[in-house]
C-alpha cells in the first residue's frame, strides 16, 4: 500500500460584505458543496487570471505607450480623490502661461491648473525614466491611464450632452414656428449649427448631422404646404 501524504492546509479567515457572503452561500447551497469550496474555486481563479495578465503585461514595454505630446489634465482619479499641491514661479513666466491659456491655442488648456497637471504627469514620466524609478513609473503610468479612461468618458458624455441640448432646441423651435408660422428662425438655427459640425467630434459627427438633417427635412416639407396654400 502506497502511503498517500496529507496534504497541507492552512485556514485563512477573511471579511467579507453581506451581500458578497449571502452570494457564497446560495451557490454552495445550490451546487451541494461546503462554502470553504466555492471560496477555494475562487482564489483559484482569481491567480489564474493575475497570472495570465501579468504574463501579458510583461510583454509590454510600458515606454511604447507613451506620447509625449499627449496632454494630461485630469486633477483625480476615477474614485474622485486629489491631492492638493501650491507652487510659486516667476510673475513673468506665470503671465506668459496665463497668456497662452487666455489664447486657447491649445484648447486642452482651459486654466492654469490644467497646464501645471500636464506639465506634472510629464515630468513625473521623464523623472522616472531618468532615475529608473520602478515606482514612481508605475504610480505616473497608471495615472495617465486612469486620466485617458476619465478623458474618453468625458469626451463621450460631451458629445451626447451637445446633440441632446441641440435636439431639444429644435425641438422648441419647431414648435413655435409650427404656431406662429415663421420658419426663419428654425431655418437660421440650422444654418448656423451645421457651419458649425466641423468642431464636433468625428465619431459622433454623423449622429449631429443627421439630427440636422431630419429638421431641415421637417422644413423644406412645411415650406412646400405653405406654398401649396397659397
Amino acid at each position: 500500500m502506497t502511503f498517500q501524504p496529507k496534504p497541507l492546509e492552512k485556514t485563512i479567515s477573511v471579511q467579507v460584505s453581506a451581500a458578497l457572503k449571502a452570494k457564497v452561500e446560495d451557490r454552495a447551497a445550490s451546487e451541494g458543496v461546503a462554502q470553504q469550496e466555492v471560496i477555494r474555486r475562487a482564489l483559484f481563479h482569481y491567480f489564474d487570471d493575475v497570472n495570465t495578465l501579468s504574463g501579458i503585461w510583461e510583454t509590454l514595454d510600458a515606454d511604447e505607450h507613451y506620447d509625449p505630446d499627449r496632454f494630461y489634465t485630469q486633477g483625480r482619479d476615477q474614485q474622485g480623490h486629489h491631492s492638493e499641491a501650491r507652487i510659486q514661479i516667476p510673475p513673468q513666466l506665470m503671465g506668459e502661461i496665463a497668456r497662452m491659456i487666455e489664447d486657447r491655442r491649445i484648447p486642452y488648456y482651459q486654466s492654469r491648473q490644467h497646464f501645471f497637471r500636464d506639465a506634472a504627469y510629464h515630468r513625473a514620466k521623464q523623472v522616472a525614466r531618468m532615475l529608473e524609478d520602478g515606482r514612481l513609473e508605475d504610480a505616473v503610468n497608471m495615472a495617465m491611464l486612469e486620466s485617458d479612461e476619465i478623458q474618453e468618458h468625458a469626451r463621450v458624455e460631451d458629445a451626447r450632452r451637445l446633440i441632446d441640448a441641440m435636439e431639444a432646441n429644435l425641438k422648441a423651435l419647431l414648435g413655435r414656428a409650427e404656431v406662429t408660422g415663421n420658419w426663419n428662425r428654425l431655418e437660421r438655427y440650422l444654418t448656423e449649427r451645421a457651419n458649425k459640425g466641423h468642431v464636433v467630434d468625428e465619431e459622433f459627427r454623423g449622429d449631429y448631422e443627421g439630427v440636422l438633417r431630419e429638421y431641415w427635412k421637417l422644413v423644406k416639407k412645411q415650406r412646400r404646404r405653405a406654398s401649396t396654400k397659397e
